[in-house]
């Protein structure tokens, strides 16, 4: 080879490296982490007497629905409505790539409680928060509600309602024998039961109780509710400081 294909060589070699660096850094830029922050999340129960399980926290994009009123529980869902259990309900929805996290928190929330975990949220734009307890002294009533997000979260962000639905897999007896709580010290019920009377999401026409004239009920008075059942907030100090 000549002096001058060598150099020819030496420039072409030093050019191909100059560009590849220059992709690595677009790459490094564009792959940049999503920031995450530890954020308190407050969940109160504001019925008289109903608990609420442990509540099922899903952070999702705002085109993404994790329920619809109208629509048929899923299996997951079921679950929670009948027993308070909900770890289906989170392996579901963990399988939509729409959801960035789902968890449950850490326990039950007695009637006037509230309940208060730092989770981690990632700061992203478009983003919604959606939580649903069931209401353990009801056959298939639960307490959800959902809320979009502002990238920023500081001291204005407010807190959302938690409403009444039923998921329709259970005919509303609250006979005590269906009911997955003891109610005044008796038995606890079966809880779940896989036939289902129906399976649509919709409002919670409320609880009748025996005082109200429904025989099979095990509650009294002190077990109905109005809207809302509950509230949520992320409860946000410097967080993005």
């Amino acid at each position: 080879m000549t002096l001058s294909g060598h150099m020819f060589f030496r420039c072409w070699l030093l050019g191909l490296v100059l560009v590849v660096a220059g992709c690595s850094d677009d790459d490094d830029e564009g792959s940049a982490e999503t920031v995450i922050h530890e954020v308190p999340l407050r969940v109160s129960n504001l019925t008289s007497a109903q608990p609420m399980s442990a509540p099922v926290v899903v952070i999702h994009k705002a085109d993404f629905a994790p329920w619809a009123v109208g629509e048929s529980a899923t299996v997951g869902m079921e679950f929670l409505a009948e027993t308070g259990r909900g770890e289906l309900l989170v392996s579901e929805l963990k399988e939509q790539p729409q959801v960035i996290d789902a968890f449950m928190m850490t326990h039950a929330i007695e009637p006037g409680e509230t309940l208060r975990q730092s989770i981690d949220w990632p700061q992203m734009p478009d983003l919604k928060l959606s939580v649903v307890s069931k209401l353990m002294a009801t056959n298939d009533g639960v307490a959800m509600g959902t809320r979009i997000v502002p990238m920023v979260i500081d001291e204005n962000n407010r807190a959302f309602v938690l409403r009444a639905y039923d998921t329709g897999t259970e005919f509303n007896t609250e006979s005590a024998e269906t009911l997955p709580v003891s109610i005044d010290g008796g038995e606890v019920g079966q809880g779940y039961n896989a036939a289902r009377a129906g399976d649509q999401l919709t409002a919670h026409p409320g609880v009748v109780s025996a005082d109200g004239g429904l025989a099979s009920s095990s509650l009294d008075s002190r077990y109905r509710f109005t809207n809302p059942v509950g509230d949520a907030k992320l409860e946000c100090s410097n967080c993005h400081q």
